[in-house]
This record gives C-alpha cells, sequence and structure tokens, in this order.
C-alpha cells in the first residue's frame, strides 16, 4: 500500500507515519499541500490530509486530487473542534475523517476500513458497468457482448477458493444423476449400465480430476517453494535465447508458425547492453520455462496459420524501478465482430481486454486445446501471474492492431516483466 500524509505539523507526519509503517509499503510526507499536490496522486491508495495549512487549505487540495484522482480516498485529519467542517467536507468528496491527537490503533483500523470501504464501491461499480454491457448486448450494439454471456467467466481469486472449497462437496452432477438411475442388477449380483452414460460419467469425473488438481495446484502455489537463482541480464537472455531454439521453436514450427525474434544484442555494444551491464534478474528456471511455454502455445491457438510469432526483449524504467521486459506478440485471428456501422473491431475493445486475457483470449464459443498446453480452460494466464508474482515479476497482456502488414491485422501482445537488480551479489 502507498500513502500520502500532507500536514504542517512535522510532529503529526512522524506519528501518523510510524503507525502506517506495518500496513503501508511506501508512505509519502509533505509539509506543503502545493508540493504534494504535484505528486502522481493517481498512484497511491490512500491520501491523508489535515484542513488549515499555509498556501492552500485542505478543501482546495481535495478539489485538486479528485480533479486527477477521484477514486483515491480521502481522509481529513481534524481537530475535535473542526468537525463541523469535516462533515462539510464529506460531503464534497472527502471518504472520512479522523480526530487529532491520533491514537495509533484507531487511525490505522479507520484507514484500512476507508480503502476497503472504496475497493467495494469499484466492484460494484465494475459490476453495473458490466451490466450495461449485457445490455447493449440485449439492444443488438454489439455482438463482443455475446462473449461475456457465452464464458461465464469469473476468473478471480474468489471463484479459486470456492472450487477449492466445495468441488469434493458439490455432487448433484448430471452424470452422477444418470449414472445412479440408469443402472440395474443382473440375477449374478453384478450391474449393467448403459455405455453411453458410463462413457459420459468417465469423461466427466476425468475432466473434475483434472480441474480439482489444477485448483488444488492453484491454491498451494503461495506455499511452495522456489528455487530462486540470481543471474546476470546476459546469462538470463542466453538462457532465454536457448530456451526459445531448443523447446519453443519446434513446438511452433510443428503448428505451422514461424518465429521472429528481436532480442537484446549481448555481443555488440548496444545501447540495451550498456544500460543492463551489472544488472541481474532472479528467477526460477522451470517456472520460468513453463510460462514461457504456456504464453507461446495460447500464442498458437490464436493466431491464423503460418504468421510469426514475436520474442523482443526491452529495458524499461517504471518509476524508480528497472524493468526487463520479454514481449511475446502474434497477429490475432481476425475477430468476427463489428461494429454499429458494420466495420470490423481490429483487436480486442478495452471494456473485455482482461476478462478474455484472463481466459487466455478464448474467444471461441467452444474451447479448444493443444497436447502442449499445461494449463487449459482458462486458467494458464492466471498461473502464470501467480508464478511470476512470486519472482517479483508480473506479466501484462494488451491487444491493438499492427499497420505494418498490407491490411491492419489485430496483435496481440503479452509482457513478461521482471525488476532488475543493482549492487553487490
Amino acid at each position: 500500500m502507498k500513502v500520502l500524509l500532507v500536514d504542517d505539523e512535522k510532529v503529526i507526519l512522524t506519528v501518523s507515519r510510524e503507525a502506517l509503517s506495518n500496513i503501508a509499503e511506501e508512505v509519502v510526507t509533505h509539509t506543503d499541500p502545493q508540493e504534494a499536490a504535484r505528486e502522481d496522486l493517481a498512484s497511491f491508495d490512500v491520501i491523508l490530509s489535515d484542513f488549515y495549512m499555509p498556501g492552500m487549505r485542505g478543501d482546495e487540495f481535495l478539489s485538486r486530487v479528485k480533479e486527477s484522482a477521484p477514486d483515491v480516498p480521502f481522509i481529513f485529519l481534524t481537530q475535535n473542534d473542526d468537525l463541523g467542517i469535516a462533515v462539510e467536507l464529506i460531503r464534497h468528496g472527502a471518504d472520512d475523517y479522523i480526530s487529532k491527537p491520533i491514537d495509533p490503533k484507531t487511525f490505522v483500523f479507520r484507514v484500512k476500513k476507508i480503502i476497503a470501504e472504496k475497493e467495494r464501491e469499484r466492484q460494484i461499480t465494475r459490476i453495473m458497468e458490466e451490466q450495461k454491457l449485457l445490455d447493449m448486448e440485449n439492444r443488438k450494439l454489439s455482438n463482443w457482448r455475446l462473449l461475456y454471456a457465452s464464458k461465464d467467466a469469473r476468473q478471480t481469486e474468489t471463484l479459486v477458493a470456492n472450487l477449492a472449497r466445495n468441488l469434493n462437496q458439490s455432487g448433484g452432477f448430471l452424470w452422477l444423476d444418470m449414472l445412479e438411475s440408469s443402472f440395474t442388477e443382473n440375477e449374478d449380483g453384478n450391474y449393467t449400465v448403459p455405455k453411453a452414460v458410463l462413457d459420459m460419467a468417465l469423461t466427466s469425473a476425468r475432466n473434475q480430476r483434472r480441474l480439482f488438481e489444477r485448483v488444488e495446484f492453484i491454491g498451494t502455489l503461495d506455499d511452495t517453494d522456489f528455487e530462486m537463482e540470481e543471474m546476470s541480464a546476459a546469462r538470463f537472455h542466453k538462457f532465454l535465447e536457448a530456451e526459445i531454439s531448443e523447446r519453443l521453436q519446434p513446438i511452433a514450427e510443428s503448428h505451422g508458425r514461424s518465429f521472429e525474434l528481436s532480442l537484446i544484442d549481448f555481443s555488440a555494444e548496444t545501447a540495451a547492453k550498456k544500460q543492463l551491464d551489472g544488472a541481474r534478474v532472479s528467477i526460477d528456471r522451470e517456472r520460468i520455462t513453463d510460462i514461457l511455454r504456456e504464453l507461446v502455445v495460447n500464442a498458437i491457438k490464436f493466431s491464423p496459420e503460418e504468421t510469426p510469432i514475436t520474442f523482443s526483449s526491452s529495458v524499461l524504467q517504471e518509476g524508480s524501478r528497472e524493468i526487463l521486459a520479454v514481449e511475446i506478440s502474434n497477429t490475432a485471428r481476425r475477430l468476427m465482430a463489428t461494429d454499429t456501422a458494420g466495420q470490423q473491431i481490429y483487436g480486442i475493445p478495452y471494456d473485455y481486454q482482461e476478462l478474455i486475457f484472463d481466459l487466455f483470449f478464448t474467444i471461441d464459443a467452444f474451447p479448444e486445446y493443444l497436447a502442449e498446453e499445461q494449463w487449459p480452460d482458462g486458467t494458464g494466464l492466471y498461473i502464470a501471474r501467480k508464478i511470476m508474482r512470486k519472482m517479483n515479476g508480473w506479466i501484462s497482456a494488451q491487444s491493438g492492431v499492427d499497420y505494418t502488414w498490407k491490411q491492419p491485422q489485430p496483435l496481440v501482445r503479452i509482457d513478461i516483466r521482471l525488476p532488475v537488480i543493482r549492487g553487490e551479489l
């Protein structure tokens, strides 16, 4: 959690920062609200401010925050005799107030409560937006809306937790009901079951076992020990090149896809090489290999035959962090979606990006499978992201349009992002 504290009293800042140290990763403090207003306000999880401050009153600072970061919770720190002002400010957009002097336990409780309430508001807003999309589908404004209805996608932590807890207790499966009602007892004490029912029961049971094993795997990932090792950026690229040529390229070629590589050249004096001199990354080789394979398999599944899959790498500066990014991009299948004017939609509409990518952009009414796929049924990207999070990295996904072809082509790109480590080993 990242917190912004603004108060012209340094004692208040010190006490507040110390109280929040157990729940916040970063606490940014300012005694001058004008300086605070120049921060990237949208990057904070919560903002706390005094009301009476030199240079800018709290109500003016609140207005600045609401202009640039309307979704960030805002809490006023007030004296006991300022409660009337605090209540008035809540009517104008503040989320809460906390009276001085600050009691650390009460202070932390109120801050966490406001953040939780704000998150619930965001969830409700997202649900309402999804409902709007469904309403749009009902008015036939875009056949993209069918995606949500047909996939019944709820790829969230809550879903995984509920599956893990309830899968073995759910009962009432169709195949089980049919099996129980269709067997007959023979004179020899054995039973006869129609082959069609038996086949369905076996298929369903196997699928449910695979699903349970996958959910169980997801549920135990957080407690799984990784074999982490630090390696130089140059050594990581050699490892990456070997994985691509020895493991991934044969898979792609067997499905009629070619590879294009645009990786940082460590054999020549390039700007990227100089920037990465002395840099390291920390990875679990086996886990990275699993992730790379899953990304490539999904690139194969949802790209036209004989189109290339591109690997590239770059160095990014994200705030104060250096990131080594490995990008995998491919031409997406031409999507049969049109807008209200009858024009074809390229790429994936922004409203649906996370939904589709959390299902590994499974856009077909019925999923397809490849033998090389390790985490099917839309769990692949979810699992890959969970693994990357344990390595302090992340996977980002986006869609767009590639205009380098004769005709614009829908493009899907997924980035593996690893934080760069500097300093002594």
